[in-house]
């Protein structure tokens, strides 16, 4: 809910039933990344880099969909660089190229203070950017 601030002063939500439910959506998220590759990451970047600071619970979505699928966003940019040093180009080369240039810039545009505003207006965002550094 939109005055959410901690667990403990939560009456309708046990934060066990979140958890979980957080812990199922990754499967499905880390799915989804599979399908869609950079077009998911850079999707995810815009909502970061660009919405307001009232809207704290989507910039909180998006970087909890962001660390979802780190492990295997960091594996396919680790394959396409030592591919490319092998001198193999294709197009995943091209798209594990797009997806570091992507989490380059967000991670720019979080050092630089674009989600820093949310940030600053509520704890899970600052937790969320914590987690995806």
């Amino acid at each position: 809910p939109s005055t959410f601030i901690s667990w403990e002063e939560e009456l309708d939500l046990e934060s066990s039933d979140f958890d979980e439910m957080r812990r199922l959506c990754t499967d499905v998220l880390v799915g989804a990344y599979y399908l869609l590759r950079s077009a998911y990451l850079e999707t995810l970047a815009n909502i970061v880099m660009t919405f307001d600071s009232n809207d704290w619970e989507i910039v909180e979505s998006a970087l909890f969909s962001m660390c979802a699928v780190g492990r295997e966003a960091c594996a396919r940019v680790k394959s396409v660089k030592n591919a490319a040093s092998n001198g193999r180009d294709s197009p995943v080369a091209a798209d594990g190229e797009a997806t570091s240039i992507g989490l380059t810039q967000v991670v720019g545009s979080i050092c630089a203070g674009g989600a820093a505003g949310v940030a600053g207006r509520h704890p899970l965002v600052l937790s969320g950017i914590a987690n995806f550094l």
